[in-house]
């Protein structure tokens, strides 16, 4: 199944002054410290919770401080500009030292066609050529109130995109350490993984989504093969090394490694995600060993060609890179004075030097990315 297309844009926010990025299937950001990778997966996660939620939430969870790039002009917003398919939908920030200083500013497009409008700073907006005053109550986008309206089949593709838009970044590992009892059924992972005991046991369950908890089984064996052979989840969470098939040699959660853990929640959030949609990790690689990210990334692979997925890594780690040689053109560059973010791998080495060996003994030797760049980038 084909990835859904989308193409990112931003100017001025926090250290990327300007983004243009339409990645597929798996891909990985690198970049020096600072350079903005975490920042790129915030933008995304913004745009996913103003429509989602409100701006107010969405600001609040990527924070509200220092939004505007330092040296970018006190009047300049900051532009956050999505397009899916035959849709794009455009905000402007007029970022603070600490939040917004008024009414942001929005756009939505449909095939060329302004849909809707309101300018930044006013209250007054336009919706399908009316005009239409924002209440100061309302908490909601207007590409929301749009879609609550009508829900236009032409918006449809950004809604679903939008809403199933998942970025992790800080797993709560000590929240899967607890107790853990039966309660609410739910199919997919939240962005923290607090709740992975309450999804696998629903697919357990679940007819429907019981191949998924099998395949998830089925690479963590391959990844940790002296330490998994099954998980059960009555009367209480256990985990099952191989040779040790007896109720009472099952492990509790609090004494499992953390990399088994990380995995378990990495493999999860890919094989629940919904068809055609994109997520993220922000590096990857912690706590697992070399050998489990290579089974890990295999993994993703499958489940995102096989899902139509688009699946995006941050790192630092010259084992993910390796595993992207023959496949530079997935590999985005951060931090490279005076260019469009993020550059792709590929069209910063010679066209003879492809495929390129080793790509993280190459990130280690600072022949791309070093941290040296991001001086250079900073005006």
């Amino acid at each position: 199944m084909s990835p859904t297309p989308w193409t990112l844009r931003i100017e001025d926010l926090r250290t990327l002054e300007k983004v243009e990025w339409s990645p597929d299937g798996v891909c990985v950001v690198v970049g020096p410290n600072g350079s903005g990778k975490t920042t790129l997966l915030n933008a995304l996660m913004l745009l996913s919770l103003v429509f989602t939620r409100d701006m107010d939430t969405a600001l609040r969870l990527v924070s509200p401080a220092q939004l505007r790039r330092v040296s970018a002009a006190a009047n300049d917003p900051v532009v956050l500009d999505l397009t899916l398919g035959a849709v794009r939908w455009v905000l402007m920030l007029p970022a603070a030292e600490y939040g917004l200083q008024g009414f942001y500013g929005e756009e939505l497009y449909h095939q060329d066609r302004l849909v809707l409008r309101s300018p930044l700073l006013s209250q007054q907006a336009q919706i399908d050529g009316a005009p239409f005053t924002i209440d100061p109550d309302e908490r909601r986008c207007l590409t929301r109130v749009l879609w609550d309206r009508d829900e236009p089949e032409w918006l449809r593709p950004m809604a679903g995109w939008l809403r199933s838009l998942r970025i992790y970044k800080d797993w709560l590992l000590h929240r899967l350490r607890q107790p853990w009892q039966r309660g609410d059924s739910f199919s997919y992972l939240s962005n923290t993984g607090d709740n992975l005991w309450t999804v696998l046991d629903t697919w357990d369950a679940t007819r429907t989504y019981r191949g998924q908890l099998r395949w998830v089984i089925e690479k963590l064996r391959l990844a940790f093969p002296t330490q998994l052979e099954s998980i059960e989840f009555a009367p209480g969470v256990r985990v099952f090394r191989p040779n040790a098939p007896l109720p009472g040699q099952g492990l509790p959660p609090d004494v499992l490694a953390d990399g088994l853990l990380t995995a378990l929640l990495q493999l999860t959030a890919v094989t629940g995600a919904k068809e055609g949609s994109t997520l993220a990790f922000d590096e990857m690689e912690n706590q697992l060993h070399p050998f489990a990210i290579r089974v890990i990334l295999g993994a993703m692979r499958e489940e995102a060609e096989r899902k139509g997925l688009t699946i995006l890594l941050t790192t630092h780690s010259p084992e993910v890179l390796n595993e992207f040689r023959g496949d530079e053109e997935r590999v985005f560059v951060l931090g490279e004075p005076g260019r469009t973010q993020p550059v792709a791998l590929a069209d910063l080495v010679h066209e003879d030097e492809l495929p390129i060996a080793y790509i993280g003994e190459r990130y280690l030797r600072e022949r791309f990315a070093p941290q040296s760049a991001l001086a250079s980038t900073r005006r």
